[in-house]
């Protein structure tokens, strides 16, 4: 075969491919920069409009909650503005006061105690009057020595202010108090104690907790031993513990809490009603605490008589046996005999009635005078 050489040399004629320069790009329009630019600038202001829009609306929103609030706190004042002729009419002094203070506080609350100035005046007036002729009549020849114990600060402490920034004439309810507890009005001095801390805490504080110590641990163990409110004289005991210990009444608030519990159990779970009762009697040797020896055999006897009602007669004869231990009581030993014949699958013997008709032999059976046969014969 003939090659020409033509074929083997390159073509020229072959076109290069056409370069984009600089020159051509700048000349065909804005950039990518360009571009950029434009789309953040519209980013932003979309975002401020839309910042501006929730900062109208939460203005609006906040402008209606001051309004609430401010609503809120009116009706407030004027509560507390109401309460306080009752608390005047009640000498209760010491909550006024920490009332007064509350709403002097506030503007309006500010006008509220103007208001009433002329009123608390008045009132404060009359009670310190009568306070007064107490502190200062001339002794009597011979005075009561159980008003005056006490009264005294010791010794060795410097003369104690009576009266307070607050105006009341808190000696003087604190002499109160004293008398209160010498003549055993132990709630009345603490009421009284407690209103002293509520319009001056620091108003000769030893002086005030010692009384209050004093007016708690007394008024507890009168409420303890003598038949009075045990879950009062429980919490009368727990408030003491913060000024001092309370010795014995740690042993009076446990047995105290045992019997309550006793109580609550009764006649609802009667295993736990009788272990309860059962460390009070047995565990403690306190049988006539409440009369708990009797409140056990009541527990035994209705535990008895719920287990023979719920079909369980044998285990009822234990709980009678339990009561007729502790009491021998005619009625335990009944109940024990009807239910341990349950128990044995016998039929207890029918009590007779003494009210019923005697029967006439004369008759068949019947009863005397009737003309009504026996069950089964005919008339």
């Amino acid at each position: 075969m003939n090659y020409s050489l033509d074929d083997t040399q390159p073509n020229r004629a072959v076109s290069m491919p056409h370069m984009v320069t600089v020159e051509d790009e700048e000349g065909g329009g804005p950039g990518c920069v360009v571009w950029g630019l434009v789309g953040a600038f519209m980013v932003a202001g979309s975002l401020f409009v839309v910042l501006m829009a929730a900062l109208a609306g939460w203005n609006d929103g906040y402008r209606v909650a001051i309004g609430n609030a401010t609503a809120t706190s009116a009706q407030e004042i004027l509560t507390q503005c109401n309460l306080i002729p009752n608390d005047l009419a009640q000498n209760a002094f010491g909550l006024a006061q920490v009332r007064v203070n509350s709403l002097m506080e506030s503007p309006q609350g500010a006008e509220c105690v103007a208001t009433l100035a002329p009123q608390m005046t008045a009132v404060y007036s009359s009670a310190m009057q009568t306070l007064t002729p107490a502190a200062t009549a001339t002794p009597e020849p011979s005075p009561t020595p159980a008003l005056v114990v006490d009264a005294a600060p010791p010794p060795d402490a410097p003369p104690a202010p009576t009266t307070s920034s607050s105006g009341f004439d808190l000696g003087g309810l604190l002499a109160e108090a004293e008398a209160d507890i010498e003549a055993g009005e132990y709630l009345r001095a603490i009421d009284t104690l407690d209103a002293i801390s509520a319009v001056d805490p620091t108003f000769q504080k030893s002086r005030v907790d010692q009384l209050l110590f004093r007016a708690l641990t007394s008024e507890a163990t009168r409420q303890f031993r003598g038949g009075g409110n045990l879950a009062q004289a429980i919490a009368l005991t727990s408030r003491a513990e913060v000024y001092g210990d309370v010795g014995e009444l740690n042993y009076e608030r446990f047995i105290a809490e045992l019997w309550l519990q006793s109580q609550a159990y009764s006649g609802v779970n009667y295993p736990r009603a009788i272990q309860l009762l059962n460390r009070i009697v047995f565990e403690q040797n306190l049988p006539n605490y409440r009369n708990a020896r009797q409140a056990l055999i009541n527990q035994y006897i209705a535990y008895g008589d719920a287990l023979a009602l719920g079909g369980d007669p044998c285990s009822a004869v234990q709980q009678f046996d339990q009561a007729i231990r502790l009491s021998g009581s005619p009625t335990a030993s009944a109940k024990r005999a009807t239910a341990e014949a349950a128990c044995l699958g016998l039929q207890p013997t029918p009590t007779l009635d003494p009210l019923a008709p005697t029967p006439d032999p004369a008759n068949n059976g019947g009863s005397s005078g009737s003309g009504t046969a026996p069950i089964g014969q005919r008339p």
